[in-house]
Protein backbone atom coordinates (compact mmCIF):
# COMPACT_ATOMS: atom_id res chain seq x y z
CA UNK A 1 0.00 0.00 0.00
CA UNK A 2 3.20 2.17 0.30
CA UNK A 3 3.34 4.87 -2.80
CA UNK A 4 6.86 4.43 -3.05
CA UNK A 5 7.56 6.91 -5.98
CA UNK A 6 5.95 9.55 -4.07
CA UNK A 7 8.53 11.99 -2.21
CA UNK A 8 8.09 11.73 1.12
CA UNK A 9 8.78 14.51 3.78
CA UNK A 10 10.97 14.94 6.69
CA UNK A 11 11.79 18.08 8.00
CA UNK A 12 15.12 18.27 9.33
CA UNK A 13 15.87 21.70 10.82
CA UNK A 14 14.07 25.54 10.65
CA UNK A 15 16.99 28.20 12.32
CA UNK A 16 15.81 31.22 10.65
CA UNK A 17 12.25 31.80 9.57
CA UNK A 18 10.99 34.54 7.56
CA UNK A 19 7.45 35.11 8.14
CA UNK A 20 6.56 35.48 4.78
CA UNK A 21 8.22 32.21 3.53
CA UNK A 22 6.92 30.37 6.00
CA UNK A 23 3.86 27.97 6.76
CA UNK A 24 2.00 25.48 9.10
CA UNK A 25 3.49 22.63 9.99
CA UNK A 26 -0.06 21.53 11.14
CA UNK A 27 -1.65 18.74 8.58
CA UNK A 28 -5.14 19.89 7.70
CA UNK A 29 -5.51 23.57 9.74
CA UNK A 30 -6.89 25.91 8.12
CA UNK A 31 -4.07 28.50 7.68
CA UNK A 32 -6.16 32.00 8.36
CA UNK A 33 -4.74 35.08 6.78
CA UNK A 34 -2.31 37.00 8.76
CA UNK A 35 -4.53 39.15 10.99
CA UNK A 36 -4.39 43.04 11.55
CA UNK A 37 -2.66 43.06 14.83
CA UNK A 38 -3.45 44.68 18.14
CA UNK A 39 -1.04 46.16 20.24
CA UNK A 40 -0.29 43.02 22.14
CA UNK A 41 1.14 40.08 19.98
CA UNK A 42 2.88 36.45 20.22
CA UNK A 43 6.40 37.29 20.46
CA UNK A 44 8.71 34.47 22.22
CA UNK A 45 7.82 30.55 21.86
CA UNK A 46 9.17 27.24 23.87
CA UNK A 47 8.01 24.00 23.15
CA UNK A 48 9.52 22.04 25.73
CA UNK A 49 12.08 23.69 27.52
CA UNK A 50 14.89 20.92 27.94
CA UNK A 51 15.09 21.85 31.40
CA UNK A 52 11.88 21.77 32.49
CA UNK A 53 10.02 19.87 29.90
CA UNK A 54 7.21 22.83 30.02
CA UNK A 55 5.98 25.14 26.91
CA UNK A 56 5.69 28.45 27.64
CA UNK A 57 4.35 31.68 25.62
CA UNK A 58 5.18 35.15 25.87
CA UNK A 59 3.33 38.69 24.80
CA UNK A 60 4.56 41.77 24.00
CA UNK A 61 3.02 45.24 24.64
CA UNK A 62 3.64 47.70 21.14
CA UNK A 63 1.98 50.20 22.79
CA UNK A 64 2.79 53.40 24.72
CA UNK A 65 0.01 52.45 27.40
CA UNK A 66 -1.11 49.76 29.78
CA UNK A 67 -3.45 47.06 28.24
CA UNK A 68 -6.10 44.78 30.05
CA UNK A 69 -5.79 41.30 28.62
CA UNK A 70 -8.20 39.52 30.66
CA UNK A 71 -9.94 36.87 28.42
CA UNK A 72 -7.44 37.45 25.98
CA UNK A 73 -7.33 33.19 24.80
CA UNK A 74 -4.30 31.53 23.43
CA UNK A 75 -4.06 27.90 21.39
CA UNK A 76 -2.56 25.45 19.63
CA UNK A 77 -4.13 25.90 17.00
CA UNK A 78 -5.36 28.63 14.21
CA UNK A 79 -8.24 29.32 16.20
CA UNK A 80 -8.45 30.81 19.47
CA UNK A 81 -10.98 29.75 20.78
CA UNK A 82 -11.15 26.84 23.29
CA UNK A 83 -7.64 27.90 24.17
CA UNK A 84 -6.23 29.12 27.41
CA UNK A 85 -8.31 31.88 28.81
CA UNK A 86 -5.65 34.57 30.66
CA UNK A 87 -7.35 35.38 34.03
CA UNK A 88 -9.18 38.33 35.07
CA UNK A 89 -7.05 41.25 36.20
CA UNK A 90 -4.29 40.44 33.68
CA UNK A 91 -2.60 43.48 32.48
CA UNK A 92 0.70 44.59 30.46
CA UNK A 93 2.65 47.37 30.91
CA UNK A 94 3.35 49.63 27.97
CA UNK A 95 6.21 47.62 25.96
CA UNK A 96 6.12 45.29 28.96
CA UNK A 97 5.92 41.30 28.64
CA UNK A 98 3.29 38.92 29.95
CA UNK A 99 4.29 35.20 30.30
CA UNK A 100 2.20 31.87 30.90
CA UNK A 101 4.09 28.65 31.79
CA UNK A 102 2.72 25.06 31.92
CA UNK A 103 1.16 23.56 34.14
CA UNK A 104 -1.02 26.54 34.07
CA UNK A 105 -1.09 27.00 30.16
CA UNK A 106 -2.98 24.18 29.71
CA UNK A 107 -2.60 23.70 25.73
CA UNK A 108 0.93 22.10 24.48
CA UNK A 109 2.80 23.42 21.91
CA UNK A 110 3.94 20.31 19.45
CA UNK A 111 7.43 19.94 19.52
CA UNK A 112 7.89 18.87 16.20
CA UNK A 113 5.40 22.18 15.10
CA UNK A 114 1.99 23.78 15.61
CA UNK A 115 -0.14 26.76 14.90
CA UNK A 116 -0.32 29.46 17.86
CA UNK A 117 -2.87 31.99 18.07
CA UNK A 118 -3.75 34.96 19.97
CA UNK A 119 -7.25 35.77 20.75
CA UNK A 120 -8.76 38.93 22.05
CA UNK A 121 -12.08 38.42 24.70
CA UNK A 122 -14.41 38.12 22.17
CA UNK A 123 -12.66 34.93 20.22
CA UNK A 124 -11.58 37.37 17.42
CA UNK A 125 -7.67 36.15 15.91
CA UNK A 126 -5.37 39.38 16.58
CA UNK A 127 -2.07 37.32 16.25
CA UNK A 128 -0.97 34.21 14.48
CA UNK A 129 2.23 31.80 13.87
CA UNK A 130 2.92 28.75 12.65
CA UNK A 131 6.00 27.32 14.91
CA UNK A 132 8.21 25.30 13.30
CA UNK A 133 9.97 21.84 14.74
CA UNK A 134 11.87 22.77 18.05
CA UNK A 135 15.41 22.42 17.75
CA UNK A 136 15.23 20.78 21.64
CA UNK A 137 18.60 23.15 22.82
CA UNK A 138 17.20 25.14 24.92
CA UNK A 139 16.66 28.09 22.29
CA UNK A 140 12.77 29.37 21.36
CA UNK A 141 11.19 30.41 18.26
CA UNK A 142 10.67 34.45 18.86
CA UNK A 143 10.53 37.89 16.67
CA UNK A 144 14.21 38.57 15.87
CA UNK A 145 13.29 42.13 17.26
CA UNK A 146 10.60 42.21 20.15
CA UNK A 147 6.69 43.05 18.35
CA UNK A 148 8.34 42.94 14.64
CA UNK A 149 9.40 40.49 12.06
CA UNK A 150 11.38 38.74 11.42
CA UNK A 151 10.47 35.29 13.53
CA UNK A 152 14.05 33.16 14.31
CA UNK A 153 14.16 29.54 15.24
CA UNK A 154 17.08 28.91 17.43
CA UNK A 155 17.03 32.00 19.96
CA UNK A 156 18.30 31.91 22.94
CA UNK A 157 15.16 32.16 25.55
CA UNK A 158 14.77 35.48 27.05
CA UNK A 159 11.59 34.48 28.58
CA UNK A 160 9.86 37.72 30.18
CA UNK A 161 12.71 40.17 28.37
CA UNK A 162 14.13 41.89 25.34
CA UNK A 163 14.76 39.36 22.82
CA UNK A 164 18.36 38.97 22.01
CA UNK A 165 19.20 40.95 18.56
CA UNK A 166 19.57 38.38 15.67
CA UNK A 167 21.79 38.83 12.06
CA UNK A 168 19.39 38.30 9.73
CA UNK A 169 21.71 37.82 6.89
CA UNK A 170 22.33 34.33 8.65
CA UNK A 171 20.06 31.66 6.39
CA UNK A 172 16.79 29.56 7.12
CA UNK A 173 17.73 25.87 6.03
CA UNK A 174 14.23 23.74 5.76
CA UNK A 175 15.41 20.53 4.51
CA UNK A 176 12.68 17.48 3.43
CA UNK A 177 13.71 14.23 1.98
CA UNK A 178 12.37 10.46 2.39
CA UNK A 179 14.85 9.06 5.05
CA UNK A 180 13.93 5.19 3.67
CA UNK A 181 13.05 5.76 -0.23
CA UNK A 182 11.96 2.93 -1.98
CA UNK A 183 15.39 0.90 -4.16
CA UNK A 184 15.99 2.70 -7.55
CA UNK A 185 13.78 5.52 -6.71
CA UNK A 186 14.27 8.92 -7.60
CA UNK A 187 15.08 10.76 -4.30
CA UNK A 188 14.52 14.29 -4.28
CA UNK A 189 15.44 16.94 -1.42
CA UNK A 190 13.62 19.91 -0.95
CA UNK A 191 15.98 23.04 0.15
CA UNK A 192 14.04 26.25 1.40
CA UNK A 193 16.11 29.26 2.37
CA UNK A 194 15.58 32.64 3.58
CA UNK A 195 18.20 35.19 3.71
CA UNK A 196 18.95 39.01 3.64
CA UNK A 197 22.13 38.32 1.63
CA UNK A 198 21.84 36.60 -1.82
CA UNK A 199 22.52 32.61 -1.85
CA UNK A 200 24.90 31.95 -4.63
CA UNK A 201 25.24 28.59 -4.21
CA UNK A 202 23.28 25.19 -2.89
CA UNK A 203 25.05 22.47 -3.20
CA UNK A 204 24.94 18.81 -1.55
CA UNK A 205 27.71 16.90 -0.47
CA UNK A 206 27.49 13.25 -0.22
CA UNK A 207 28.98 9.64 0.73
CA UNK A 208 28.10 6.43 0.59
CA UNK A 209 28.43 3.22 1.92
CA UNK A 210 28.64 2.14 5.77
CA UNK A 211 32.05 4.19 6.03
CA UNK A 212 31.35 7.61 3.95
CA UNK A 213 34.08 10.18 3.49
CA UNK A 214 34.31 13.96 2.20
CA UNK A 215 34.99 14.21 -1.52
CA UNK A 216 34.77 17.43 -2.99
CA UNK A 217 33.66 16.11 -6.50
CA UNK A 218 30.90 14.41 -4.83
CA UNK A 219 28.54 17.10 -5.17
CA UNK A 220 25.20 17.96 -6.64
CA UNK A 221 24.96 21.68 -7.54
CA UNK A 222 21.78 23.25 -6.78
CA UNK A 223 21.88 26.01 -8.41
CA UNK A 224 22.37 24.32 -12.00
CA UNK A 225 18.69 23.25 -11.41
CA UNK A 226 15.65 24.95 -12.82
CA UNK A 227 14.40 25.29 -9.67
CA UNK A 228 16.51 27.31 -8.25
CA UNK A 229 15.61 30.35 -6.26
CA UNK A 230 16.23 32.88 -4.00
CA UNK A 231 14.06 31.08 -1.65
CA UNK A 232 14.51 27.12 -2.43
CA UNK A 233 15.65 24.64 -5.08
CA UNK A 234 15.32 20.86 -5.29
CA UNK A 235 18.03 18.78 -5.69
CA UNK A 236 17.62 14.99 -7.33
CA UNK A 237 20.17 13.18 -6.05
CA UNK A 238 21.98 11.30 -8.59
CA UNK A 239 24.85 10.01 -8.66
CA UNK A 240 27.93 12.53 -9.78
CA UNK A 241 29.66 10.33 -12.55
CA UNK A 242 27.24 7.85 -13.82
CA UNK A 243 23.88 9.97 -13.12
CA UNK A 244 22.45 7.29 -11.73
CA UNK A 245 19.66 7.38 -8.79
CA UNK A 246 21.12 7.29 -5.89
CA UNK A 247 18.93 4.13 -4.01
CA UNK A 248 20.81 0.63 -3.96
CA UNK A 249 18.91 -1.07 -2.04
CA UNK A 250 20.49 -1.70 1.45
CA UNK A 251 23.11 1.10 0.94
CA UNK A 252 23.38 4.41 2.97
CA UNK A 253 23.66 7.61 2.01
CA UNK A 254 25.28 10.67 3.98
CA UNK A 255 24.79 13.58 2.39
CA UNK A 256 25.03 18.02 3.87
CA UNK A 257 24.15 21.55 2.43
CA UNK A 258 26.40 23.58 2.29
CA UNK A 259 24.75 27.34 1.12
CA UNK A 260 26.86 30.11 -0.04
CA UNK A 261 26.13 33.95 0.21
CA UNK A 262 27.32 37.04 -1.76
CA UNK A 263 28.97 37.89 1.30
CA UNK A 264 31.62 35.63 1.40
CA UNK A 265 30.12 33.26 4.14
CA UNK A 266 29.44 29.40 3.17
CA UNK A 267 27.11 27.62 6.12
CA UNK A 268 26.85 24.22 6.43
CA UNK A 269 24.13 22.17 8.54
CA UNK A 270 24.44 19.41 9.90
CA UNK A 271 22.05 16.32 10.60
CA UNK A 272 20.17 18.12 13.78
CA UNK A 273 20.06 21.49 12.29
CA UNK A 274 23.43 23.58 13.87
CA UNK A 275 24.57 25.36 11.30
CA UNK A 276 28.73 25.87 11.08
CA UNK A 277 30.18 28.89 9.31
CA UNK A 278 33.10 28.93 6.91
CA UNK A 279 34.70 32.50 5.84
CA UNK A 280 36.05 31.74 2.76
CA UNK A 281 37.40 35.02 2.22
CA UNK A 282 40.40 33.98 4.23
CA UNK A 283 43.27 31.63 2.66
CA UNK A 284 42.53 29.03 5.21
CA UNK A 285 39.32 27.03 5.17
CA UNK A 286 37.72 27.28 8.88
CA UNK A 287 38.39 24.67 11.16
CA UNK A 288 34.99 24.09 12.46
CA UNK A 289 33.75 23.20 8.79
CA UNK A 290 36.85 20.94 7.86
CA UNK A 291 36.13 18.89 10.86
CA UNK A 292 32.16 18.50 10.13
CA UNK A 293 33.32 17.49 6.44
CA UNK A 294 35.64 15.44 8.19
CA UNK A 295 32.47 13.46 10.51
CA UNK A 296 30.01 11.70 8.30
CA UNK A 297 28.63 10.68 11.80
CA UNK A 298 26.53 14.59 11.59
CA UNK A 299 25.55 14.19 8.52
CA UNK A 300 21.80 13.42 6.92
CA UNK A 301 21.29 10.03 6.05
CA UNK A 302 19.20 7.73 3.98
CA UNK A 303 18.81 3.98 3.14
CA UNK A 304 16.55 2.53 -0.09
CA UNK A 305 14.43 -0.47 1.18
CA UNK A 306 13.71 -2.87 -1.24
CA UNK A 307 10.53 -2.51 -2.15
CA UNK A 308 9.47 0.39 -0.51
CA UNK A 309 8.62 0.41 3.25
CA UNK A 310 6.17 -1.46 4.51
CA UNK A 311 3.02 -0.14 6.51
CA UNK A 312 3.77 -0.82 10.98
CA UNK A 313 2.20 -4.05 11.87
CA UNK A 314 -0.14 -3.54 14.84
CA UNK A 315 0.22 -6.94 16.36
CA UNK A 316 -2.36 -6.31 19.13
CA UNK A 317 -4.68 -3.47 20.25
CA UNK A 318 -6.10 -4.20 23.28
CA UNK A 319 -9.52 -2.37 24.98
CA UNK A 320 -12.39 -2.90 26.78
CA UNK A 321 -15.59 -2.85 24.90
CA UNK A 322 -17.19 -1.75 28.35
CA UNK A 323 -14.41 0.02 30.38
CA UNK A 324 -14.81 1.54 33.49
CA UNK A 325 -15.64 5.13 33.30
CA UNK A 326 -12.01 6.98 34.20
CA UNK A 327 -10.22 4.41 33.37
CA UNK A 328 -10.35 4.09 29.50
CA UNK A 329 -7.37 2.73 27.92
CA UNK A 330 -5.67 1.47 24.91
CA UNK A 331 -2.93 -1.04 24.60
CA UNK A 332 -0.88 -0.92 21.22
CA UNK A 333 2.22 -3.32 20.14
CA UNK A 334 3.39 -2.74 16.86
CA UNK A 335 6.31 -2.70 14.54
CA UNK A 336 7.50 -1.02 11.68
CA UNK A 337 10.59 -0.91 8.97
CA UNK A 338 11.62 2.55 10.14
CA UNK A 339 11.29 4.82 13.52
CA UNK A 340 7.64 5.64 14.51
CA UNK A 341 7.15 9.02 14.96
CA UNK A 342 3.52 9.31 16.14
CA UNK A 343 1.10 6.58 17.71
CA UNK A 344 -2.28 8.67 17.88
CA UNK A 345 -5.75 7.82 18.69
CA UNK A 346 -8.59 10.06 17.60
CA UNK A 347 -11.83 9.15 18.88
CA UNK A 348 -15.71 10.63 18.08
CA UNK A 349 -18.71 10.94 20.53
CA UNK A 350 -21.83 9.63 20.83
CA UNK A 351 -24.18 7.85 18.37
CA UNK A 352 -23.67 9.79 15.51
CA UNK A 353 -19.47 10.44 15.83
CA UNK A 354 -18.19 12.38 13.83
CA UNK A 355 -14.03 13.13 12.94
CA UNK A 356 -12.64 16.71 14.79
CA UNK A 357 -9.27 17.12 14.66
CA UNK A 358 -8.77 18.40 17.96
CA UNK A 359 -10.32 15.06 19.44
CA UNK A 360 -7.55 13.30 19.68
CA UNK A 361 -4.97 11.70 22.26
CA UNK A 362 -1.04 11.59 21.05
CA UNK A 363 0.43 8.22 22.20
CA UNK A 364 4.14 9.64 22.17
CA UNK A 365 3.31 11.89 24.66
CA UNK A 366 3.52 9.09 26.96
CA UNK A 367 6.75 7.81 29.23
CA UNK A 368 5.03 3.88 27.65
CA UNK A 369 6.25 5.23 24.18
CA UNK A 370 8.55 3.13 22.45
CA UNK A 371 9.46 1.66 18.96
CA UNK A 372 7.60 -1.38 19.81
CA UNK A 373 4.69 -0.15 22.27
CA UNK A 374 2.48 2.48 24.06
CA UNK A 375 -0.79 2.40 26.33
CA UNK A 376 -2.84 5.23 25.53
CA UNK A 377 -4.85 6.89 28.35
CA UNK A 378 -8.36 7.62 27.28
CA UNK A 379 -10.21 8.53 30.00
CA UNK A 380 -11.71 12.22 31.65
CA UNK A 381 -11.02 14.19 27.81
CA UNK A 382 -12.85 16.89 26.59
CA UNK A 383 -15.03 16.51 23.37
CA UNK A 384 -14.81 19.12 21.13
CA UNK A 385 -17.54 19.96 18.04
CA UNK A 386 -16.61 21.37 14.92
CA UNK A 387 -16.65 24.97 16.49
CA UNK A 388 -14.46 24.02 18.90
CA UNK A 389 -17.22 24.03 21.91
CA UNK A 390 -17.12 21.51 24.58
CA UNK A 391 -20.33 18.63 24.01
CA UNK A 392 -19.33 16.16 26.42
CA UNK A 393 -16.14 14.18 28.21
CA UNK A 394 -14.74 10.43 27.06
CA UNK A 395 -16.22 9.03 30.73
CA UNK A 396 -19.74 10.31 30.53
CA UNK A 397 -20.65 7.25 29.32
CA UNK A 398 -21.61 7.91 25.61
CA UNK A 399 -20.23 5.87 23.08
CA UNK A 400 -16.72 5.63 21.96
CA UNK A 401 -15.73 5.83 18.49
CA UNK A 402 -11.88 5.59 17.69
CA UNK A 403 -9.11 4.75 15.40
CA UNK A 404 -5.29 4.58 16.05
CA UNK A 405 -3.17 6.52 13.77
CA UNK A 406 0.51 5.59 13.21
CA UNK A 407 3.18 8.03 11.47
CA UNK A 408 6.58 7.11 10.42
CA UNK A 409 9.93 9.27 10.03
CA UNK A 410 9.15 9.37 6.40
CA UNK A 411 6.16 11.30 6.50
CA UNK A 412 3.69 8.28 6.46
CA UNK A 413 0.40 8.08 8.15
CA UNK A 414 -1.34 4.97 8.49
CA UNK A 415 -4.72 4.67 9.31
CA UNK A 416 -6.44 1.16 11.08
CA UNK A 417 -10.08 0.47 10.68
CA UNK A 418 -11.99 -2.32 13.17
CA UNK A 419 -10.95 -4.88 10.89
CA UNK A 420 -7.10 -4.03 10.47
CA UNK A 421 -7.53 -2.91 7.69
CA UNK A 422 -4.45 -0.23 6.78
CA UNK A 423 -5.16 3.09 4.97
CA UNK A 424 -2.63 4.91 4.07
CA UNK A 425 -1.90 8.59 3.92
CA UNK A 426 0.95 10.53 1.71
CA UNK A 427 1.72 13.58 3.43
CA UNK A 428 4.11 14.60 1.11
CA UNK A 429 0.83 16.39 -0.54
CA UNK A 430 -0.66 19.57 0.74
CA UNK A 431 -4.09 17.79 1.23
CA UNK A 432 -4.87 14.25 2.50
CA UNK A 433 -5.19 10.96 0.98
CA UNK A 434 -8.42 10.83 -0.48
CA UNK A 435 -8.46 7.31 1.16
CA UNK A 436 -8.08 8.53 4.53
CA UNK A 437 -10.07 11.59 4.43
CA UNK A 438 -13.03 8.84 3.70
CA UNK A 439 -12.01 6.64 6.10
CA UNK A 440 -12.13 9.27 8.74
CA UNK A 441 -15.53 10.64 7.53
CA UNK A 442 -16.82 7.19 8.30
CA UNK A 443 -17.00 6.20 11.76
CA UNK A 444 -18.87 3.17 11.27
CA UNK A 445 -15.32 1.43 10.65
CA UNK A 446 -13.32 2.58 13.26
CA UNK A 447 -13.15 0.88 16.42
CA UNK A 448 -15.96 1.37 19.43
CA UNK A 449 -16.66 1.08 23.62
CA UNK A 450 -19.14 2.63 25.82
CA UNK A 451 -17.88 2.95 29.55
CA UNK A 452 -19.90 1.56 32.23
CA UNK A 453 -20.46 2.83 36.05
CA UNK A 454 -18.03 1.04 38.73
CA UNK A 455 -19.59 -0.96 41.09
CA UNK A 456 -20.48 1.92 44.00
CA UNK A 457 -19.74 0.38 47.66
CA UNK A 458 -22.41 2.42 50.06
CA UNK A 459 -21.63 0.84 53.05
CA UNK A 460 -18.57 -1.02 54.71
CA UNK A 461 -19.05 -1.85 58.44
CA UNK A 462 -17.28 -3.84 60.23
CA UNK A 463 -15.88 -4.17 64.37
CA UNK A 464 -12.59 -2.34 65.05
CA UNK A 465 -11.74 -3.97 68.16
CA UNK A 466 -13.56 -7.92 67.89
CA UNK A 467 -12.59 -10.48 70.44
CA UNK A 468 -11.04 -13.67 69.77
CA UNK A 469 -14.64 -15.45 70.64
CA UNK A 470 -17.70 -13.07 68.64
CA UNK A 471 -18.46 -13.30 65.18
CA UNK A 472 -16.83 -10.64 63.24
CA UNK A 473 -18.88 -9.73 60.23
CA UNK A 474 -18.34 -7.12 57.61
CA UNK A 475 -21.32 -5.50 56.38
CA UNK A 476 -21.28 -5.06 52.66
CA UNK A 477 -23.43 -2.86 50.47
CA UNK A 478 -23.01 -2.08 46.90
CA UNK A 479 -25.05 -1.30 43.42
CA UNK A 480 -23.80 -1.62 40.13
CA UNK A 481 -25.46 -1.95 36.08
CA UNK A 482 -23.64 -5.42 35.64
CA UNK A 483 -24.62 -8.56 37.57
CA UNK A 484 -22.18 -9.03 40.58
CA UNK A 485 -21.10 -12.24 40.50
CA UNK A 486 -18.05 -12.27 43.02
CA UNK A 487 -18.04 -10.57 46.28
CA UNK A 488 -14.81 -11.29 48.21
CA UNK A 489 -12.32 -10.46 51.35
CA UNK A 490 -9.08 -11.15 51.35
CA UNK A 491 -6.99 -10.98 54.16
CA UNK A 492 -3.54 -11.55 55.89
CA UNK A 493 -1.89 -11.62 59.36
CA UNK A 494 0.34 -9.15 61.87
CA UNK A 495 2.44 -6.07 61.17
CA UNK A 496 4.07 -7.33 57.96
CA UNK A 497 0.74 -8.57 55.96
CA UNK A 498 1.09 -9.70 52.41
CA UNK A 499 -1.13 -10.44 49.15
CA UNK A 500 -1.77 -14.59 49.60
CA UNK A 501 -4.88 -16.08 47.26
CA UNK A 502 -5.51 -18.55 49.35
CA UNK A 503 -6.52 -16.11 52.18
CA UNK A 504 -10.16 -15.27 50.85
CA UNK A 505 -13.59 -15.81 52.02
CA UNK A 506 -16.03 -16.01 49.31
CA UNK A 507 -19.23 -13.49 49.91
CA UNK A 508 -21.01 -15.49 47.14
CA UNK A 509 -21.11 -18.43 49.09
CA UNK A 510 -23.35 -17.00 51.56
CA UNK A 511 -26.66 -17.01 51.77
CA UNK A 512 -27.13 -13.53 52.62
CA UNK A 513 -25.62 -12.63 49.29
CA UNK A 514 -27.56 -10.31 46.91
CA UNK A 515 -27.23 -7.96 44.20
CA UNK A 516 -27.35 -5.08 46.88
CA UNK A 517 -25.06 -6.43 49.57
CA UNK A 518 -23.68 -9.42 51.92
CA UNK A 519 -22.48 -9.75 55.03
CA UNK A 520 -19.12 -11.86 55.75
CA UNK A 521 -18.06 -13.41 58.11
CA UNK A 522 -14.48 -13.40 59.43
CA UNK A 523 -14.39 -15.28 62.21
CA UNK A 524 -11.74 -18.61 62.61
CA UNK A 525 -10.99 -18.04 58.85
CA UNK A 526 -7.59 -20.29 58.50
CA UNK A 527 -4.37 -17.73 57.65
CA UNK A 528 -2.09 -19.85 55.13
CA UNK A 529 2.01 -18.52 54.69
CA UNK A 530 3.40 -18.33 50.67
CA UNK A 531 4.01 -22.25 51.32
CA UNK A 532 0.77 -23.02 52.35
CA UNK A 533 1.80 -23.49 56.19
CA UNK A 534 -0.88 -22.22 58.78
CA UNK A 535 -0.05 -19.23 60.33
CA UNK A 536 -2.91 -18.57 62.84
CA UNK A 537 -6.57 -17.60 62.28
CA UNK A 538 -8.45 -14.33 61.58
CA UNK A 539 -9.89 -14.47 65.73
CA UNK A 540 -6.38 -14.99 67.15
CA UNK A 541 -6.45 -13.14 70.14
CA UNK A 542 -3.55 -10.15 69.96
CA UNK A 543 -3.53 -9.81 66.18
CA UNK A 544 -3.54 -7.64 63.36
CA UNK A 545 -5.89 -8.40 60.73
CA UNK A 546 -5.51 -6.18 57.32
CA UNK A 547 -8.41 -7.07 54.70
CA UNK A 548 -9.65 -5.83 51.74
CA UNK A 549 -12.93 -6.22 49.03
CA UNK A 550 -13.00 -7.59 45.39
CA UNK A 551 -15.90 -7.32 44.05
CA UNK A 552 -16.43 -8.46 40.43
CA UNK A 553 -18.26 -8.49 37.29
CA UNK A 554 -18.33 -10.58 33.81
CA UNK A 555 -16.06 -7.27 32.66
CA UNK A 556 -14.20 -6.02 35.11
CA UNK A 557 -12.87 -6.70 38.93
CA UNK A 558 -12.96 -3.72 41.81
CA UNK A 559 -10.82 -2.90 44.66
CA UNK A 560 -11.56 -0.99 47.40
CA UNK A 561 -9.19 0.67 49.92
CA UNK A 562 -9.42 1.77 53.54
CA UNK A 563 -10.37 5.33 52.46
CA UNK A 564 -13.08 3.97 49.83
CA UNK A 565 -10.86 4.40 46.88
CA UNK A 566 -11.05 2.68 43.57
CA UNK A 567 -8.74 0.37 41.59
CA UNK A 568 -9.54 -1.34 38.25
CA UNK A 569 -8.94 -4.36 36.84
CA UNK A 570 -10.74 -4.31 33.53
CA UNK A 571 -8.29 -6.82 31.97
CA UNK A 572 -11.00 -9.78 32.27
CA UNK A 573 -12.79 -7.79 29.31
CA UNK A 574 -9.27 -7.64 27.55
CA UNK A 575 -8.92 -3.96 28.66
CA UNK A 576 -5.52 -2.52 28.99
CA UNK A 577 -6.22 -1.07 32.70
CA UNK A 578 -4.82 -2.95 35.68
CA UNK A 579 -4.65 -1.30 39.05
CA UNK A 580 -4.82 -4.57 41.14
CA UNK A 581 -1.59 -5.48 41.39
CA UNK A 582 -0.02 -2.56 42.56
CA UNK A 583 -3.00 -2.52 45.16
CA UNK A 584 -2.64 -5.56 46.36
CA UNK A 585 1.31 -5.21 46.95
CA UNK A 586 0.53 -2.44 49.18
CA UNK A 587 -1.21 -3.53 52.54
CA UNK A 588 -1.05 -0.05 54.15
CA UNK A 589 -4.17 0.76 51.73
CA UNK A 590 -6.41 -2.39 53.33
CA UNK A 591 -8.78 -1.91 56.19
CA UNK A 592 -7.67 -3.30 59.45
CA UNK A 593 -9.34 -4.23 62.68
CA UNK A 594 -6.87 -5.90 66.15
CA UNK A 595 -8.71 -8.76 67.81
CA UNK A 596 -8.55 -8.26 71.88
Amino acid sequence: MTKNTIKMKRIISILVILTLAFSSCVKDDVVPDKPEQGSVVLNEIMAKDPVTDLDWIELYNTSDSEVDISGYMLNDKADPNGGFVIPNGTTIAAYGFYVVEQPELTIAISSGGEDVSLGNAEGNVIDYIAVPASLADGTTFGRATDGEEPWVNGMPATKGATNAAVDTTVPTLTLDYNVAPAADSEVQVELTYATTATVTEARIYYGLGDSPAYNKDNKIKGEDDASFTQTGVTITMLDATSGDNLSVAGEKVSFYVRLALDNGYEYYFDKDGKRIADDTSTADDDTDSDTFKADPTQWNTYTAIAGGVSAPIISEMVFSATPTKGFEAVDLTYSADINIVEARIYFGYGDTPEYIKENRVKGEDEASFTQTSVTIPLSNLDVEDADGNIIGNSSDGAKISFYVRIALENGNEYYYDKDGNIILDDTSIDTDDGDSDDFKADPSLWNTYTPKNPVSVTAFNFPDNPTSTQDINVVIEYSGDEEIVEARIYYALGDTPEYIKDNRVKGEDDASFTQTGVTINMKDLDVVDADGNSVGTTSDSGKKVSFYLRIATATSEYYYDKDGSLYVDDTLADGATDESDDFKEDPALWNVYNVQ
